[in-house]
């Protein structure tokens, strides 16, 4: 976490249509699409979970909820639609597919299925706190969104359709892109150009909302977040971790956990933990609360990207229409079986 980066958001750029929205990618080597995972999460109890109240953003609203690290600029990274996305993407994709004589392709996605547990409120990072912990460790719990998660899991490596011909990636990767423009509302070439372009700005153009989004982070070497971290540390001490680094680490990034831990569990983000691993997690999750570390950074959180919409709206908004709209079109492809 040298960059500054809050370890809660561990978030890349990923540009689809108009907008860019964030695919889950984590701390110091972004998690991807992830599955992202995150450190602290609030407690549950009404001691550290500041009241509830909502903040309104460009006509999305946000009610600050520290037990599922909700942020004012959850909507704008368009991770709470983007289940609903891929499955009209995928839908798209496989009646291509079908066309092309390849029956065997299959839909990933069932948005009306309840999210993964420990998922956060962008919709794209995962939260951790010490029930969490006991659950899952220091991994993503499983998405019941995700069909055919525990297939993928199983087929490794390669992937679910590793074992295909060259003609059926070749013939998928188009379909895939079909399905994409599809939910974006324009042409496949449109699509192309529109992405090329977009990304292009993100990275270049540091000026950008898509930019400034993606920067945008707490200071972890604030006077607050150091005394936290040390206690942290202290805390942490009777685990008699070798590699413990100097504050805590991105909960569910390979790149965050130390390495004597990732080795030791043989750690994967989707995975079953076992027994050792959550009473780790348990006991990290326990020392962020007492250290005052998950609540300084929520707090921080929370005021940063509180500032930034404030200073932002008028930006903010055709980002959000756009999240909206795409929303919108993906129900009609969903409804419509992708014709």
């Amino acid at each position: 976490m040298t960059d500054g980066r809050s370890p809660l958001r561990s978030i890349c750029a990923v540009v689809l249509g108009m907008t860019m929205f964030l695919g889950a990618c984590s701390q110091g080597g972004k998690t991807s699409g992830q599955g992202a995972s995150a450190p602290p999460d609030g407690q549950t109890s009404p001691s550290t979970v500041a009241a509830s109240s909502a903040v309104t953003t460009t006509g999305a609203e946000v009610t600050k909820d520290q037990s599922h690290w909700t942020l004012p600029t959850d909507p704008y990274y368009g991770g709470q639609t983007m289940a609903l996305t891929l499955q009209a993407e995928s839908t798209v994709a496989r009646n291509c597919m079908v066309k092309a004589g390849f029956s065997d392709y299959r839909v990933r996605m069932d948005a009306s299925a309840p999210p993964p547990a420990n998922l956060a409120g962008d919709g794209i990072s995962t939260f951790f706190n010490e029930t969490t912990a006991s659950q899952f460790g220091y991994r993503r719990a499983p998405d019941p969104r995700n069909v055919l998660e525990a297939e993928i899991e199983a087929a490794g490596p390669g992937g679910l359709f590793a074992s295909k011909d060259k003609e059926f990636h070749k013939q998928m990767d188009v379909c895939d892109m079909e399905g994409r423009a599809a939910v974006a509302g324009v042409s496949v070439e449109e699509f192309k150009e529109r992405s090329n372009k977009l990304a292009d700005d993100v990275q270049e153009d540091l000026s950008s909302i898509g930019s400034q989004l993606n920067r945008l982070a707490v200071d972890l070497n604030s006077p607050e977040l150091s005394a936290a971290a040390a206690s942290w540390r202290e805390c942490m001490a009777p685990l008699g971790i070798s590699d413990l680094p100097d504050r805590p680490w991105d909960a569910g990034s390979t790149g965050g956990l130390p390495e004597s831990l990732r080795d030791k569990w043989n750690w994967r983000p989707i995975a079953t933990p076992s027994a050792d691993e959550i009473a780790t997690a348990s006991a990290d999750a326990a020392c962020r609360a007492s250290s005052g570390w998950t609540d300084t950074l929520y707090q921080q959180e929370w005021d940063t990207r509180q500032a930034f919409v404030d200073a932002h709206r008028a930006e903010l908004a055709p980002v959000l229409a756009e999240h909206q709209a795409k929303a919108a079109r993906a129900r009609e492809i969903i409804a419509k079986g992708g014709v």
